[in-house]
């Protein structure tokens, strides 16, 4: 019983830091989302498209999509990720900096295969996110078993770094609202 509770506990301090929404996009709009990342976090994406069908009362993959997606860091305007494709991705991204960065998406129809300008076309797209470390995330993206608890053990030391480096970019966030705070309350 306690082995079990301990092979529980371990496996959720292994479960990565991850989160994931669905959304929905008209023709030609673009939706934004700001993360606010500290620096050399290691940021993994897949997001998927799905049109609606009126035929069979549901989102279905169709060719009739394709998705043009950006990641840019909001202070310096630098764009760390700009792809232009079909109705499924994948990306990978590493923040240079400590700060808020927007991910954007537009839905772009494919004229050639039907999806008109001028017809109705109502998209709802899946975002799956995970922050963290990339040798982390790629084993977890794999679904691999970790079965040695070296590795284990290895994995949980890797998580408490990025939890320590978490803290520390949130500690300098608070000095510096506490900073302001302080200027605006001493005038």
């Amino acid at each position: 019983m306690a082995f079990s509770f301990v092979v529980i506990f371990v496996l959720t301090l292994l479960w990565p830091a991850s989160s994931a929404l669905h959304f929905y996009l008209e023709k030609n709009e673009l939706k934004c989302f700001v993360e606010d990342l500290p620096k050399e976090t290691t940021t993994i994406g897949s997001f998927k498209a799905e049109e609606w069908s009126s035929q069979y009362a549901k989102f279905m993959f169709t060719d009739n999509l394709s998705i043009e997606f950006t990641v840019e860091e909001k202070e310096s305007k630098r764009q760390l990720v700009k792809q232009k494709g079909s109705d499924e991705g994948k990306f990978t991204f590493t923040a240079a900096e400590s700060g808020e960065h927007s991910l954007c998406f537009r839905l772009v129809p494919k004229i050639a295969n039907g999806g008109g300008w001028f017809s109705a076309m109502r998209t709802r797209i899946t975002l799956d996110l995970m922050f963290g470390e990339p040798e982390h995330e790629v084993s977890n993206s794999k679904k691999e078993v970790l079965n040695d608890i070296s590795s284990q053990i290895k994995e949980t030391k890797n998580r408490i770094a990025g939890l320590k480096k978490d803290l520390e970019f949130q500690k300098n966030k608070e000095a510096e609202w506490r900073d302001a705070s302080e200027r605006s309350n001493s005038k």
